[in-house]
């Protein structure tokens, strides 16, 4: 059985792409719906609602720590995975379950 997120095409939709289980909503074809799939896939495994939450502590707790917007987004455990792999189209057939947590070190700047 294929599972998977109900994918929408609307003529404008904010960044291009948005992932609102258990919808991707995308304005065109290419990475940007690939990388909300990827968050499909974490919402999912965190039962939806914990991923909304961890997403924004992450978020949050980054703004705080760098005071910057772009580093608290880019350096989230879920778009670290969602970037690094979205060029990556067989990506989501082996992806493991909870991959993001992989990441969590760069949040922590182990990765600098």
């Amino acid at each position: 059985m294929n599972i998977g997120p109900i994918k929408i095409r609307l003529p404008a939709v904010p960044y291009g792409a948005i992932c609102i289980f258990p919808f991707v909503f995308y304005d065109r074809d290419g990475h940007d719906a690939s990388h909300e799939e990827t968050h499909w896939w974490q919402q999912l495994e965190l039962l939806i609602l914990p991923f909304y939450f961890l997403y924004a502590l992450f978020y949050l707790f980054g703004l705080i720590r760098w005071r910057d917007h772009q580093v608290a987004y880019y350096r989230n455990p879920f778009e670290v995975e969602a970037y690094v792999n979205e060029l990556d189209d067989g990506y989501l057939d082996d992806r493991r379950w909870y991959a993001w947590m992989r990441h969590v070190g760069y949040w922590f700047g182990e990765h600098e």
